[in-house]
Formats: structure tokens, C-alpha cells, sequence
């Protein structure tokens, strides 16, 4: 029976709410199971809408919940880690080149050079240019290292204009100190 005072009504409900607590929460459940996909639908829905609010409601949450975002992420780390392994080390194997110059750009990056933007088609372009020779011995080789002729411990940047092919004996000797013998970088055309 509805009350005509607002306040007699909230108090009615709120006891009827009280009294009642198991059998909602028992009836609410099973909507819930009932209508799985119509409300996760009805969530992306939302989400899709109201991006700008949704990211800052997940913002505010991971702020307040840090130990519930590390487990997350370490439950799904510990889930997936096999997984991942398994493709990264399949990708690594398939592209060597292009792994090789993600640790070279990283190293650079690391290092503060001031121009970091060498590729690995720039690489492959600059060892077939040189005909998989070494820049100071002249020995011809596959497994031919980035030499950068101003070392980035010096300032140098790490980008096609400063680095040349050279053998590891080379590049080993040569170290942090200028070129072994004066080599003029090829200007090739940015690939």
C-alpha cells in the first residue's frame, strides 16, 4: 500500500528491504544468470557510447584498487605466459632482422642518441650495398654487426648516415674510439 508521505514510503521500503534481503538477492541472481548476454551486450553498449567516462571510471578504479590490479595482471601473466613465450620466440625465429634492430634501437634510445631511426630494411639495404663485407677488413660475412662511426657513447646518432657493416673482430677492436680506418657511409635512400 503506496504512502502519501515520501518519508513513510522510504521508510516501508527500507524495511521491506531488510526483511526481504535473501529473496531479492536470490530473484536478482538469477535474473542475472538469466539475462548474461543481454547485459554484457548492454555493458559494450555503454562502453562504446560513453568511452571518455568509461576510461575514466577504469582510471579511478585502478587508482583506488593497486593490489587488485597486480593480482589481475599476475593471474593473467601466469595464464597466458606459455602462450606468449611461444609466439614471441615463433616471431623472433621468423624475423631476425627486425628483432635484432628493436634491441639496437632500444640500446640507442637508452643511450640518449639524439637521431634514432635506423630500420632493419635500412640494415639489410646497407650489408647488400657493402656485398656482406666488412667496412674496415674488407672479409666478406653474414653475421656482420652495426658499427656506428661516431659511437653514441660519444654523441653519435643511430641512423644510416653513422652506422656501417662491420665483423664483430672489427667492431670489437674499434670500441668506443673513432673508425679503424677513415670509411665514407653510404647515402642511401631511406627505405
Amino acid at each position: 500500500m503506496p504512502y502519501k508521505d515520501a518519508e513513510k514510503e522510504r521508510a516501508y521500503q527500507k524495511a521491506w528491504y531488510e526483511a526481504n534481503k535473501e529473496k531479492r538477492l536470490s530473484q536478482a541472481s538469477a535474473w542475472y544468470q538469466a539475462n548474461k548476454e543481454k547485459r554484457l551486450e548492454q555493458a559494450r553498449a555503454w562502453g562504446r557510447a560513453n568511452r571518455a567516462k568509461r576510461l575514466q571510471y577504469e582510471k579511478k578504479w585502478r587508482a583506488a584498487h593497486p593490489e587488485h590490479v597486480k593480482e589481475r595482471k599476475r593471474a593473467w601473466n601466469a595464464k597466458h605466459r606459455e602462450e606468449n613465450y611461444a609466439r614471441t620466440l615463433a616471431w623472433t625465429r621468423a624475423n631476425p632482422e627486425k628483432k635484432s634492430a628493436q634491441g639496437a634501437t632500444r640500446y640507442a634510445r637508452k643511450r640518449g642518441a639524439p637521431v634514432n631511426d635506423f630500420t632493419a630494411g635500412q640494415w639489410k639495404a646497407l650489408k647488400e650495398s657493402y656485398h656482406y663485407c666488412c667496412a674496415y677488413c674488407g672479409k666478406k660475412s653474414q653475421r656482420l654487426e652495426k658499427d656506428h662511426i661516431t659511437p653514441l657513447s660519444k654523441g653519435g646518432a643511430h641512423t644510416l648516415s653513422n652506422i656501417v657493416p662491420a665483423c664483430k673482430s672489427c667492431n670489437c677492436r674499434k670500441g668506443v674510439k673513432g673508425p679503424l680506418k677513415p670509411v665514407q657511409p653510404l647515402l642511401l635512400v631511406a627505405l
